[in-house]
């Protein structure tokens, strides 16, 4: 898609339509008969982060801001940014050190947006497993510990950004002996390698956590955020676009970040919980239970902000660890657009 393009109420019906709109013909508001920037947006299937871009949809706070966004997938079997490349994305999910890598190796990517302020992941095993939980008492460096020599469920290829982030994690405590498998982005697939012995302990995230935890197949040993400081110091994740377009589209990129804020106010906001609920459960077809335990619990975290000392200290971690060399050149100014009105 190239950069700049605009869509006419007149000329995308089908792309109009699918923000929930009317028709376009007599007596259109003016909201809907402006230009909108199209941005194609990749995101993961199945995933508790697409909730608020779900519901500025759903509530049309997209077309308010200007901009009709297209979903797409991003693929399992890609790192992040060449995922983004290769499906012509403009804008896509991803951590700070995927984006941080990227740019470290040349990459003309920047993030514009931030989305989640902690990486909220957890260590998960069998519920039969003999590994050591803190529920049950254990301390989280017990639990990391008790991983050494094991195989060990990534939802990325090994060597990306969120994988080498566990890697620091693990190495908080010593271990350094670990076998990672890349069990694939999207949280079903982590039962399954669980189930089938592919490996003995993994990450998973919302709303993966709690489909397998109420599965009864699965327990939580560790939530992370409450462990090591690679999750409880550094910055999770947000939305990063090629340099080029968000040269070329500063406000069609400011037009998303609003929508998507006003998106996490209105699933923050405990009066909307059923119909925010509803939405979840539509979009990744999770049982309402768990739908009311994640959108109860996981939320808090969320905002379009990227704060500034934050994002110094997980890259400051990021050196010190491995994540990026230890000369790197990546900074603040170089690693986030603060042009696109925030």
């Amino acid at each position: 898609m190239p950069f700049g393009r605009r869509t006419t109420c007149g000329v995308a019906l089908a792309v109009v339509s699918l923000l929930g709109l009317s028709a376009c013909a007599g007596g259109a508001s003016g909201a809907a008969s402006q230009d909108l920037a199209e941005i194609q947006v990749m995101m993961f299937p199945g995933v508790a982060y697409r909730l608020p871009v779900v519901i500025a949809e759903q509530e049309g706070y997209f077309e308010d801001e200007g901009v009709a966004i297209k979903e797409i997938p991003q693929p399992n079997n890609l790192p992040g940014i060449q995922a983004l490349t290769s499906t012509k994305s403009q804008v896509g999910q991803f951590s700070v050190a995927t984006v941080a890598q990227a740019a470290e190796a040349g990459e003309k990517v920047k993030m514009f947006c931030g989305h989640i302020g902690e990486v909220q992941s957890s260590v998960v095993a069998n519920i039969d497993s003999d590994l050591p939980n803190m529920e049950e008492g254990a301390s989280w460096e017990e639990v990391l510990k008790a991983l050494d020599g094991k195989t060990f469920g990534v939802q990325v290829p090994v060597g990306a950004g969120f994988q080498l982030i566990t890697a620091a994690a693990f190495e908080e405590v010593g271990v350094t002996d670990v076998t990672y498998v890349n069990v694939g982005g999207s949280n079903t697939t982590t039962g399954p390698a669980l189930d089938n012995g592919d490996v003995e302990a993994a990450i998973a995230s919302p709303p993966g956590t709690q489909f397998l935890t109420e599965s009864g197949n699965q327990k939580v040993l560790a939530y992370l955020p409450d462990g090591p400081a690679a999750y409880r110091d550094w910055y999770g994740s947000g939305w990063a676009a090629p340099t080029a377009w968000l040269e070329a589209e500063p406000e069609a990129a400011a037009g998303f970040c609003r929508a998507v804020q006003r998106g996490i106010d209105y699933v923050q906001d405990p009066a909307n919980a059923d119909s925010v609920e509803e939405a979840l459960v539509d979009d990744t077809g999770l049982p309402a239970d768990i739908a009311a335990l994640i959108v109860s619990s996981q939320y808090e975290p969320y905002s379009t902000e990227l704060p500034q000392d934050v994002i110094e200290v997980t890259l400051k971690g990021y050196a010190a660890s491995g994540v990026l060399s230890g000369a790197s050149a990546v900074t603040y100014e170089s690693l986030v657009d603060d042009k696109t009105g925030r």
